[in-house]
């Protein structure tokens, strides 16, 4: 009587398959780091663009009650919402006002805060800047030749500005006449957006 005996074959993976499991795992957390950094983007882009609009409503009703914007005698640029040395341009003559801020805070008493985006002090995203009216130089921007207020703020990514209506141009020259598509200009890996204050 002949035995047979049962042969099992080892159960397991074929280093092949374990290759290819793990390619799928690392294409599956790719994706899921790239869509949640999109969403943390989006996120942050959201907090400055409301933040900017809520100070475009309130420069406009500060110069309906006044009858011009706010008037800043020192420096040419202010932050708007954060401290001088988070804005992206803060190793230029961007500067925190207290006297900018009490006039806004006539019109809306919680000032709002634009996001600091990814980056550091100094080179972070998604500030928010106020230029007052001055003459025309190379050291004030215009607008179509003629000094202009501007609201400014900074979007992360190459993408619209919805807060506006926009500049087109680049430092020290700006025109009303709208950009082509997207923002006021596109520098490094940022959408600055600049919005004329009129009448100045």
């Amino acid at each position: 009587m002949n035995t047979h005996k049962k042969r099992y074959a080892a159960s397991g993976f074929t280093l092949v398959e374990l290759l290819i499991v793990i390619v799928v795992i690392a294409i599956l957390a790719t994706i899921s780091i790239i869509s949640y950094n999109g969403i943390q983007q989006r996120a942050r882009n959201t907090q400055t663009v409301n933040a900017a609009h809520d100070y475009l409503t309130a420069l406009q009703a500060y110069l309906a009650q006044n009858g011009s914007y706010p008037v800043v005698p020192t420096g040419p640029m202010y932050c708007l919402g954060q401290d001088a040395v988070y804005c992206t341009t803060a190793t230029g003559n961007w500067t925190r006002s207290a006297a900018l801020e009490s006039a806004l805070q006539t019109i809306i008493s919680a000032l709002p805060v634009p996001s600091d985006g990814p980056g550091t002090a100094a080179t972070s995203d998604g500030d928010l800047g106020y230029i007052p009216a001055r003459s025309p130089s190379t050291s004030y921007p215009t607008l179509d030749g003629v000094n202009s207020a501007f609201l400014i703020y900074i979007l992360e990514g190459y993408t619209s500005c919805p807060v506006g209506p926009v500049a087109s141009g680049g430092w020290p020259s700006f025109f009303s006449t709208p950009p082509s598509s997207g923002p006021t200009y596109y520098h490094m890996g940022v959408s600055v957006c600049w919005v004329p204050l009129n009448p100045a």
